[in-house]
């Protein structure tokens, strides 16, 4: 048993209480019941992101200290769920969307007040029950240390683990309902998602309705039987069940083909990073305070900068380190203010973790603006991870051994063909490099692209021989159609694993 439990077990007395949270019974006494109540709180606002007010209630310094002791006894003896990705320490809001990445169906589900639903007699309750079976008058002193107003505060130290642990039944309830149609279930906070690589959606989770006007998503009963059966409601607003051609997001983060921001998201890093450049961070500063006022709830001036880093941190961690579009915004930050960008461009790239990816973008430094990023943003949209050499290779880094493990974690190779590449050594040697493991290992396939006109392409096809025998394709100036031959391969090639 862990000594924290042992230790919560041992309450029987409000002296008890009182030096397992390291203060004196005194001072305890005049925190729960002498103090002003007004001031035990205070009461602000803040926009959710659908611009609806989100009310908060931010505890006094002196009842925050005794949330977050409470909270530290409770993360001890609690044991999260597989399911459960919200408030647990090496879990976040990508781990969550992860599970769902390129599914059949994504099924999203909002609970209407979740920390307002969670009242002081469910929160007495839980210190009543197994495992702590406190008596009475000690779960009491817990619930008036973690409520406010008969229910959990949202921005209480402690609130996040007690809703967690109130919402074991209810994780277990939904697990066991995913797993008998052979779903995946995840829970973060108030949003809960399933999914599936079924071809057609379980009933009792959830079916698309057309009503003449629009397609509307319709909870199964026994979806809805499992949540207000454990003292929630569903937010009709915030149901959403969205199929494989549409676009599908899991706790703010799309997951069609993998783990991303929005496209808003990253025009707006874009568009912040054009004002910063243009009208400098004291202007962009005052605008932004004007368009986002509520969202600076600080009072002191707002640091632009600061909020720049931050979105392009969010998206370095979402698409990955080595990412091009993260690493070509960290590096124009740098150029603007070099004090905001320190670490945006380091760290180890991801291919060392052994991510996959769906192309290798083989080329001559000189065809790399005018065909090779234009493929890459082309694949980009249509969410084709790709292997790009300025995306993946740090400063310093060994070319054989990146350009090497690219190669080995790739599926195909385009090797942009034109008079220039033949003339790049390196070039041809990860051309070599991409035939060697074409031959003897059959897990990558080498697409050739040929640039330039009918005597360009001859000489390609003169001095590379073993081009001889592979169907090409030559480049037109539409990147869109060669992102489209490759969408077109592998959707093929998925499509014969899931029948295997």
């Amino acid at each position: 048993m862990p000594q924290s439990l042992t230790t919560l077990l041992s309450i029987q007395a409000f002296s008890d209480l009182a030096n397992l949270l390291s203060i004196t019974p005194q001072k305890l006494s005049y925190i729960l019941y002498r103090s002003d109540v007004a001031r035990r709180y205070r009461r602000f606002q803040i926009a959710k992101r659908s611009g609806a007010p989100r009310d908060i209630s931010a505890p006094h310094p002196a009842l925050a200290r005794l949330q977050r002791q409470l909270a530290t006894l409770l993360l001890d003896t609690y044991k999260p769920k597989p399911s459960v990705h919200s408030y647990v320490r090496g879990r976040s809001i990508h781990s969550n969307a992860a599970r769902h990445v390129r599914k059949s169906y994504v099924l999203s589900v909002d609970l209407s007040d979740f920390f307002p639903s969670i009242n002081f007699g469910r929160v007495r309750g839980m210190f009543m029950a197994v495992p702590y079976s406190l008596p009475p008058q000690a779960a009491t002193w817990l619930a008036q240390i973690a409520c406010f107003e008969n229910q959990l505060p949202q921005g209480a130290p402690s609130s996040p683990i007690i809703s967690n642990m109130l919402c074991g039944r209810l994780d277990s309830d939904l697990q066991t309902l995913a797993q008998s149609t052979k779903c995946d279930y995840t829970r973060y906070a108030d949003d809960l998602t399933f999914s599936t690589s079924l071809s057609t959606f379980p009933h009792d989770l959830a079916t698309l309705v057309y009503d003449g006007l629009e397609t509307r998503t319709v909870l199964g009963q026994r979806l809805k039987t499992a949540i207000e059966g454990n003292g929630f409601e569903i937010n009709p607003a915030k149901v959403r069940l969205g199929r494989a051609r549409w676009h599908q997001e899991v706790t703010g983060l799309t997951v069609n083909r993998r783990v991303n921001v929005r496209r808003r998201y990253v025009r707006q890093i874009r568009a912040m990073l054009h004002a910063l450049r243009k009208f400098g961070a004291h202007a962009c500063a005052d605008e932004h305070v004007r368009l986002y006022r509520s969202k600076n709830r600080t009072g002191s001036k707002l640091d632009f900068c600061r909020v720049l880093r931050g979105k392009l941190e969010f998206l370095r961690v979402t698409r990955g380190g080595n990412d091009f579009l993260a690493r070509k915004f960290a590096g124009q930050l740098r150029a603007l203010a070099p004090a905001y960008a320190q670490g945006l461009l380091g760290g180890p790239p991801s291919l060392l973790n052994g991510e996959q990816r769906d192309v290798f973008l083989c080329h001559a430094s000189s065809d790399k603006k005018a065909v090779v990023v234009p493929i890459y943003h082309a694949l980009e949209r249509g969410r084709v991870t790709a292997w790009l050499d300025a995306a993946e290779i740090p400063w310093g880094g060994s070319l054989f051994y990146y350009i090497n493990a690219g190669l080995k974690h790739s599926r195909y190779v385009l090797v942009c063909l034109s008079r220039r590449f033949l003339d790049r050594p390196w070039a041809r040697r990860e051309l070599a490099a991409a035939f060697s493991r074409e031959v003897t290992s059959g897990e990558l396939t080498v697409l050739p692209l040929l640039i330039g006109d009918e005597g360009d392409r001859q000489q390609i096809l003169h001095e590379l021989p073993l081009l001889a025998d592979k169907r090409y394709i030559n480049w037109t100036g539409d990147p869109n159609a060669i992102a489209y031959e490759i969408l077109q391969l592998l959707s093929t090639e998925r499509g014969r694993a899931r029948q295997i």
